[in-house]
């Protein structure tokens, strides 16, 4: 009976908690490794945590909580000031006042409908108007 409860409990928690929602996929087309940040708006500073994309990788940005289709439009549309989900690529892993300064990254924003039809996969360099990171 115990082992009952522990399981129900256990059962009740996982199903009450959000998920993460993995729709959105950033892929690096490149031979160099790239770090990057998924942002509702393009506020960037010194010692925000930056993600790793390996060469020719493909990662699942985790953003988004909640269950349901439409989950990531409404956030989109609703947190975001200009309703565009804002994607920054970095040649390094850290952000410094440099960065800032010589704004060592590539930001672009893209829209719900953007994201749709690209089917939620967004690819660097392609899906950012350029060849390659400079």
């Amino acid at each position: 009976m115990k082992t009952l409860s522990i399981i129900i409990l256990s059962a009740l928690l996982l199903i009450s908690c959000d998920p993460n929602n993995q729709k959105l996929r950033l892929k690096n087309d490149t031979n160099d490794t790239l770090y990057y940040r998924v942002l509702y708006d393009t506020l960037i500073y010194q010692g925000l945590h930056l993600y790793k994309c390996l060469p020719y990788e493909e990662v699942m940005p985790n953003l988004v909580m909640g269950r349901g289709d439409g989950v990531w439009e409404y956030r989109i549309n609703h947190e975001s000031a200009d309703s565009s989900l804002h994607v920054f690529i970095f040649k390094d892993s850290l952000i410094t006042e440099n960065t800032l300064i010589e704004k060592g990254y590539i930001e672009k924003g893209f829209s719900v409908n953007m994201l749709v039809e690209r089917n939620w996969l967004i690819r660097y360099p392609s899906d950012f108007g350029i060849n390659v990171f400079k």
